[in-house]
């Protein structure tokens, strides 16, 4: 009994550093909840052009940063190291807490629940009434046709590039299937909880990807695939048709296309209703196809005459016995009414599909037909005339009937009562409309926890605020922090990175493409002012260092001003009036051509400055920027292909730095112990990969780096790299990451799963310990778990005759909530009522 007590009882002073032994996940939720609306946001204007602009520079700032040597398919190597990663997993029993390396804690999801990213398509179950979204971040979702209940399905294997997620039913079995980036499709038989691969497409998987797949109903529930590979022997780009008839397990090449005869794969695309069951519609350039689904052969419906060659897709709608089918082709829409045989021109649109998926038709009515760029419009006439369903800035203030900019999918779906309804998937989430887009409905405005955050950074003085700069939702805010999933506030539209601040969060500076913004008041304020870019800043959203002097003061990676290169641009913002000062030392001319890549400043002495460019260069200044010197190599392998996205200087020791960046070729992470005049790599035990930004605590005891393929841990004790996610946070790419030493805590920003927080135990405290660990007799057992309701407690141990013990139920925060006096009477069991509580992670003792 003496063991016994020791392990039940724990002293509330260390609660919330110590993890539970035994944590219960509540899946019971406040069904009368109020859904939280965003604060009023200050709209940023951006034309047509400027969207196409800003996509474009974004795909080649991403690019940049994924520097490898030639030869080397990145995106490749990381979706083999996930996919390891992924299948070691699932041969683990997965507990909740993490202890991996030295290091002990626990995840926490910290949110935001109500500022959804981007859906890129949908699906809807008949069966089930619900819903399947695919989020950019990688992630399948299910949830309920109303908005509740959003659940993601593949946590622990990210699926990036989603172009299509479709749900298929035998008398046998369910199938999730979902054709993803990279050339690769999956396929799921338990709804996500397991995931496989489907073989046969190492053609488009090692150079290409897939463009476009369509579901038959047919008996074999037959799966066409159109990718682009490449071809080695003409040495050119293909277009290539594939076919599967084991529900997506395999796929057989049917037939390739040479770029030099069929022009590029943009032209073409596949299309096929969803209720027919043998004519899938091939379309190239100007000449329209159908796939005979026997023998496999594309046949010639006919050729016909179009303005203008260009981007194609293709989609229709059969009714009454005719197929109408519909091509825009290089911004020009095209019509059908006898399944190909004879076209129209309806109009010029003069606009570009976001996706593929982005254009499309009614399921039962031939003329009525969706299309979305940044802005979504629908036809009511077969395409001439088209009517925008609202301005892209209505979304800020009426957020729950007006669509977010950006529309990646419009998807029609036929319910079995024969009534339909349109998806609309954008950049704010997801939409239903029950009127062929008259009106639409938010149903992402809770629980579809897709953010996609760039950066995040803490207020240190009161942790309560925590700022964050999102992709296309803005820089939001947080005011109060009870705990778990939180609401956050879009304070302004857009894209914002690189939030930095030198006075511990009460003033930040932060850079959106194309301006650089300046916060006096973190906390509760609007922009003060801001410095609108040259045309010579280098990146998309190039970074920024905070001057360690003046808070109102920042250094942004430039560009230049008034001579050539790439110079430090110091900003400084007197009043509200921002000024612009070039800095005199040339980081291009000394790296042989580099763009600086990042800064910082040490702060331990912050006289001593780093420079990182983004052709490996590393550069240490100790009278804070007056003159530099550049590292003459690194130690170990050569950082050639070594762009240095971040550096990190160490809390304790004025002479440490670490350095990391593309690690695709070289290490990713590098550490000097002479303020930089030498370094060797630190990389035993982690993956080659993109390293985006390191953090330490306090005391340089625990570094954490965000990578493009998880979030990571380096143990000093045992000098290599750990994977700190385990079984318990998402496998996605995690772009930010900083330490609050007030909670012990390492926050990390995902780039498709918002915020987790990953909360150390200090070594001083009790250890974390599975059921598998308890020891002896002491252990108990929890069901169910996820529990909802009431949950079950069976213990095992030898009660003296006038003993007894507490079971106690604590919050996420160490507060106490049930208490439960147990003796034997109660023959070692105990079912407790879980129904007042909300939906959450909650520790038992």
């Amino acid at each position: 009994m003496k063991k016994m007590s020791k392990y039940m009882i724990i002293t509330t002073t260390v609660l919330v550093a110590c993890l539970a032994p035994l944590i219960l996940e509540l899946l019971t939720a406040n069904n009368g909840r109020e859904v939280r609306l965003p604060a009023e946001t200050i709209v940023r204007e951006k034309t047509d052009e400027d969207e196409k602009l800003e996509q474009k520079e974004k795909e080649e700032w991403i690019e940049h940063m994924h520097q490898a040597a030639p030869g080397t398919n990145w995106r490749k190597t990381d979706h083999n190291t996930r996919w390891k990663k992924y299948t070691a997993k699932l041969g683990s029993e997965a507990n909740k807490s993490s202890s991996s390396g030295s290091q002990a804690g626990y995840w926490e999801e910290k949110g935001s629940n109500n500022q959804s990213g981007r859906i890129l398509v949908a699906e809807f179950d008949t069966t089930t009434n619900q819903i399947f979204a695919a989020s950019s971040g990688g992630n399948v979702w299910k949830g309920d046709i109303d908005g509740n209940n959003w659940v993601s399905l593949n946590e622990q294997f990210q699926m990036t590039g989603i172009t299509m997620i479709r749900m298929i039913h035998t008398d046998t079995l369910k199938r999730l299937v979902v054709s993803a980036g990279g050339g690769y499709f999956y396929f799921s038989d338990d709804e996500g909880m397991s995931w496989d691969t489907a073989s046969g497409l190492n053609g488009p998987q090692d150079w290409g990807g897939i463009i476009r797949c369509v579901l038959m109903n047919d008996s074999l529930h037959t799966i066409y695939m159109l990718a682009k590979q490449w071809d080695y022997i003409v040495w050119e780009s293909t277009t290539c048709l594939y076919k599967s008839t084991d529900l997506g397990q395999s796929f057989a090449l049917i037939t390739c296309m040479e770029e030099g005869v069929y022009g590029g794969s943009s032209t073409f695309d596949i299309w096929a209703p969803r209720s027919e069951s043998n004519t899938c519609y091939l379309i190239n350039q100007d000449s329209i196809y159908y796939l005979d689904t026997i023998s496999g052969d594309l046949n010639l419906i006919a050729n016909f005459t179009v303005d203008t060659l260009g981007y194609t897709v293709l989609t229709g709608c059969k009714q009454g016995g005719t197929t109408y089918l519909y091509a825009y082709i290089a911004q020009d829409i095209y019509r059908s009414a006898d399944g190909g045989l004879n076209w129209t021109k309806q109009t010029t649109l003069g606009k570009n599909p976001f996706n593929k998926t982005s254009f499309s038709c009614s399921e039962i009515l031939p003329d009525k037909l969706f299309f979305g760029d940044y802005e979504c419009y629908r036809s009511l006439d077969g395409g001439i005339s088209w009517i925008k369903l609202n301005e892209w800035y209505d979304y800020y203030g009426a957020e729950l009937d007006q669509l977010h900019a950006d529309i990646p999918s419009v998807i029609s779906i036929v319910d079995n009562d024969g009534s339909e309804f349109q998806f609309i998937c954008t950049d704010g989430g997801i939409y239903i409309s029950n009127d062929l887009l008259q009106t639409v409905q938010n149903i992402s405005l809770s629980g579809l926890n897709v953010s996609q955050y760039y950066s995040v950074y803490t207020n240190k003085f009161d942790p309560n605020f925590i700022y964050i700069g999102s992709q296309d939702q803005g820089f939001q805010r947080s005011y109060s922090d009870p705990g778990g999933i939180i609401d956050f506030d879009q304070v302004i539209s857009g894209d914002y990175g690189h939030i930095v601040s030198s006075n511990e969060g009460l003033s930040i500076w932060m850079v959106y493409p194309g301006f650089a913004d300046y916060y006096a008041d973190g906390m509760t304020g609007t922009f003060t002012s801001w410095w609108d870019f040259n045309s010579t800043i280098p990146f998309w959203i190039p970074p920024l260092m905070a001057d360690p002097f003046s808070p109102n003061t920042c250094y942004l990676a430039g560009g230049y001003l008034d001579s050539s290169g790439s110079h430090m641009i110091k900003l400084e913002v007197i009043g509200t009036t921002m000024n612009e000062t070039e800095m005199p030392y040339d980081f291009s001319i000394a790296s042989g051509g580099g763009d600086i890549s990042a800064m910082a400043y040490s702060t331990v002495d912050p006289s001593i400055w780093y420079v990182s460019t983004d052709n490996g260069q590393i550069f240490h200044s100790t009278d804070a920027g007056v003159n530099w010197v550049m590292t003459s190599s690194f130690s170990g392998p050569g950082p050639h292909y070594f762009y240095g996205s971040d550096i990190h200087p160490s809390h304790v020791d004025a002479a440490t730095v670490y350095i990391a960046g593309s690690g695709y070729s070289n290490p990713p992470v590098y550490f000097s112990t002479d303020t930089g005049n030498t370094f060797t790599a630190m990389d035993d035990s982690l993956p080659s990969t993109l390293v985006f930004q390191l953090a330490s605590d306090a005391n340089d005891s625990i570094l954490y780096a965000a990578t493009e393929v998880g979030a990571y841990a380096y143990s000093f004790i045992d000098s290599l790299w750990f994977d700190l996610a385990d079984t318990i946070a998402p496998d996605q790419r995690y772009w930010s990451v900083e330490y609050i030493p007030v909670t012990n805590t390492a926050r990390f920003a995902s780039y498709g799963r918002g915020i987790w927080d990953y909360i150390a135990v200090p070594p001083d405290t009790t250890t974390p310990i599975g059921m598998s660990e308890q020891p002896g007799r002491m252990a108990f057992v929890v069901y169910p778990n996820p529990a909802a309701g009431w949950i079950s407690i069976d213990y095992y141990d030898d009660l003296e005759a006038d003993s007894g013990v507490e079971i106690i139920i604590y919050d996420i925060k160490g507060k106490k909530l049930i208490a439960k006096k147990v003796d034997k009477s109660m023959r070692n069991s105990l079912v407790i009522s879980v129904e007042n509580l909300s939906k959450g992670v909650y520790f038992i003792r």
